[in-house]
């Protein structure tokens, strides 16, 4: 980078103003004048004419339309003007300043291509360097990445051979309860095809009711214990849901960006409605959590019995200010704790029937590996975070629970990567069309890394009644969160 930079100040042409000059230009293509001057040394406007020695032809100088600037050794100089050769050969350059009470000598310099040349430099100097930091920082990482969490159960590859023999009802300790997905690309892809026409020939008024197909074919194809899940939401619910919730959304941003600026004649009124918006969106955020939450629970079931989610609004309010005030003091750090916390009101508020789910982790548990992300970015152009993801995963279901017996992730950021890279690639190369088989690639995968180990009183469990409403499940579109992370 160093040599080819000294070489394109080599190449550079000097010019001496106020005055005239011949010069020959060899290449097509953009010209840039440079000023040097000092700091101390006044700006002056420059004036230039161009014109072809061969032919008469004047040449448009006009002002640079891009910042450029070069600080070398004891050269600085500031981009002023550029002008396109298009036809090879000798020119005269004239050049005079508009400056008061005197013209102010000052050099110029002239450089082909700066920009391109500029830029090609630093892409290919700093795609070197990152390679050569993403070859160190994976080697670097190597031993983090491959180290299982210490709590780690046996994972789901020691058990399978068991599988044959599990049964779908409690055994004893060793139970396995095996989750499947059925589904495939080209049954998903015919729901998709439908819904698409039916979205754009009623000006997106069916996206409720695609949504709902396509849920109800993604749960009736997912086999837990040898019986599928029903979804049993409505596109009607889904409509007045979304309906509720641009009333409410709509409603706060109408009132903290509109009416009060309009109706409250103050300098300050415009930066009192960002607080009140800010402090709205805060307010809602949780609202749209939990009512998500209940929402999708309350509408899937398992043997006829339905899941249900029974936390408050307050106590997860409570959580998440306080979590955004220490993720903000600690620049970041927080967030790991924060996601923790909601994992653990989430799961642990969570109910099928009559039997409960728990979440037994502390919250610090992700810290390291998450600062050891942090770290690893730069140099692995962030595909350390598909390991992150892959140990978040692993530590959130390894820690929940469901009726004594216990969930078992062996989710890897190895699998991710190759998971996400053929699903990106699918998707790209058919123009959105692969896009149903990428949904139901990523959905296998989730199944099969994911088990429940333990004895499972299934019969026992009984059904318990809940009412919920679908605007926070589209709330939770508008503010664009997911309900359960990891």
């Amino acid at each position: 980078m160093v040599k080819s930079l000294d070489n394109m100040m080599d190449s550079l042409t000097e010019v001496a103003a106020p005055g005239t000059v011949e010069l020959t230009f060899t290449e097509t293509g953009t010209y840039t004048i440079f000023m040097e001057a000092a700091e101390e040394e006044p700006t002056v406007k420059l004036n230039v004419r161009l014109f072809s020695k061969t032919t008469g032809v004047f040449v448009p100088v006009e002002p640079v339309t891009t910042m450029l600037f070069y600080i070398w050794d004891d050269r600085r100089a500031t981009a002023v003007k550029e002008f396109r050769i298009e036809q090879p050969g000798a020119y005269a350059l004239d050049v005079s300043f508009s400056a008061s009470p005197r013209q102010v000598p000052a050099t110029l310099t002239i450089g082909h291509s700066w920009a391109e040349r500029f830029s090609d430099i630093f892409v290919t100097g700093g795609t070197g360097l990152l390679v050569w930091m993403t070859v160190a920082g994976v080697v670097a990482a190597i031993p983090f990445i491959r180290k299982q969490p210490t709590d780690a159960h046996p994972s789901t590859a020691a058990a399978i051979p068991h599988a044959e023999t599990a049964t779908t009802e409690p055994s004893g300790a060793d139970s396995l309860h095996l989750l499947r997905f059925h589904g495939s690309g080209g049954e998903l892809f015919g729901i998709f095809v439908v819904n698409v026409l039916l979205t754009l020939l009623t000006l997106g008024v069916y996206s409720f009711w695609a949504k709902v197909k396509t849920r109800q074919y993604l749960w009736g194809q997912t086999e837990f214990a040898g019986d599928r899940f029903s979804f049993h939401g409505t596109g009607r619910e889904l409509l007045i849901g979304w309906l509720k919730a641009v009333a409410l959304f709509g409603g706060l941003v109408i009132i903290t960006r509109m009416l009060l600026p309009t109706f409250w004649d103050n300098p300050n009124a415009d930066a009192a409605g960002q607080i009140l918006l800010a402090g709205g969106f805060v307010i809602l955020l949780p609202l749209a959590i939990i009512g998500s939450m209940r929402y999708r629970l309350s509408r899937t079931s398992w043997r006829g019995i339905r899941f249900n989610f029974q936390g408050g609004y307050r106590e997860l309010l409570g959580i998440m200010l306080r979590s955004f005030l220490l993720t903000g003091l600690t620049l970041g750090l927080y967030l790991p704790y924060y996601q923790t916390n909601l994992r653990r009101f989430l799961a642990g508020h969570s109910r099928f029937g009559s039997a409960s789910f728990t979440f037994d982790s502390e919250a610090g548990g992700l810290l390291g590996r998450y600062v050891l992300a942090l770290l690893l970015t730069l140099p692995t152009l962030g595909l350390i975070w598909l390991w992150y993801l892959a140990f978040q995963r692993r530590y959130y279901w390894d820690h929940t629970s469901f009726a004594g017996a216990r969930f078992h992730c062996t989710v890897t950021g190895g699998g991710l990567l190759g998971l996400y890279a053929v699903n990106l690639a699918m998707i790209v190369a058919s123009l959105g069309l692969a896009l149903p088989w990428a949904t139901v690639r990523t959905r296998r995968y989730e199944m099969e890394n994911l088990v429940l180990q333990g004895p499972v009183d299934i019969e026992n469990i009984t059904q318990r009644a809940q009412t919920a409403t679908p605007t926070g499940e589209e709330l939770s579109g508008f503010l664009d969160v997911d309900a359960l992370p990891g």
